[in-house]
């Protein structure tokens, strides 16, 4: 998951099961550092995605997938198949629902992943860490997390633990922080979202910014640090080619007497997504 400096690799040590946390520049230090059936989760940094709140006039959620990708389609300049998206519920009411819509384009995707997939390290979930976070520190109502992501200032909102809104700000000083918390909120405001943030959330590496979020918002922020583990979260942006390159690699590594019983039941769970795609077509 990205760091202030790079990223952040957090996982289970073999020898008491504590969990322990490594802080690496690039990805092409982390590669070395995951075996052959590592499962592993990518926690993908704010710049990397496209976070919505789309509120949809149904609860059936079998017809979100198709009404998530048409509206991620006209806030983004590429054709569908150049993009992996995925959602989570935030509300439901008789009315319809409200969610978290997350998209990412596929080339910039594996640009970024480059080093894991030269070295066939393919994760089993792609996520977002904001909204990582936001499952960790906030799973009911709404939070404010101010936090660093490379050379960069995140702000992320969630609702009951789900990414509504997510900006790169403009700067990491306080005086640049005090002019874009307003805009922030208004933003978020714009979006049908309650600005009133009664539970922020500032990375313990910015805690010099405590004084001036407390000017802003007159409620001192909450000091987090990085999470052993994260909470886990339903977002996968995992791209289908990448998932059956997956599974072929996993097959690679089994015996020989295991590789058909793999393969058929692959096969299987291709055929039931194809069965679910079906069915939400019939909604059109």
């Amino acid at each position: 998951m990205p760091g202030p400096h790079g990223w952040y690799v957090v996982r289970s040590s073999a020898q008491n099961g504590s969990w322990e946390v490594r802080a690496l520049a690039t990805l092409d230090e982390v590669a070395p550092l995951l075996h052959d059936g590592d499962e592993y989760v990518l926690g993908l940094p704010v710049s990397a995605i496209l976070a919505q709140r789309l509120r949809l006039p149904t609860v059936e959620e079998g017809e979100f997938p198709e009404m998530v990708r048409l509206q991620i389609e006209k806030a983004l300049p590429y054709a569908a198949e150049e993009l992996t998206t995925d959602f989570e519920v935030i509300e439901q009411t008789e009315q319809g629902s409200v969610v978290s819509a997350i998209a990412v384009h596929n080339e910039r995707l594996s640009e970024l992943a480059a080093p894991l997939l030269a070295s066939g390290r393919i994760p089993k979930q792609i996520t977002v860490y904001a909204a990582q976070r936001g499952a960790s520190h906030a799973a009911e109502g709404r939070a404010l997390f101010i936090y660093p992501e490379g050379e960069s200032l995140i702000s992320a909102i969630t609702e009951n633990g789900k990414l509504s809104l997510a900006r790169v700000l403009d700067g990491v000083e306080p005086k640049q922080l005090q002019s874009d918390l307003p805009h922030l909120a208004l933003s978020a405001e714009m979006e049908g979202i309650n600005a009133s943030f009664s539970n922020v959330l500032l990375d313990e590496s910015c805690f010099n910014l405590s004084d001036t979020i407390e000017g802003v918002f007159a409620s001192r922020p909450h000091i987090v640090s990085i999470e052993m583990p994260p909470a886990a979260t339903k977002l996968n942006l995992l791209p289908e080619s990448w998932r059956q390159r997956r599974a072929q690699l996993v097959r690679l590594r089994l015996p020989p007497s295991h590789r058909h019983e793999h393969a058929h039941a692959e096969e299987v769970r291709r055929a039931i997504g194809a069965a679910k795609v079906e069915n939400i077509s019939d909604f059109d």
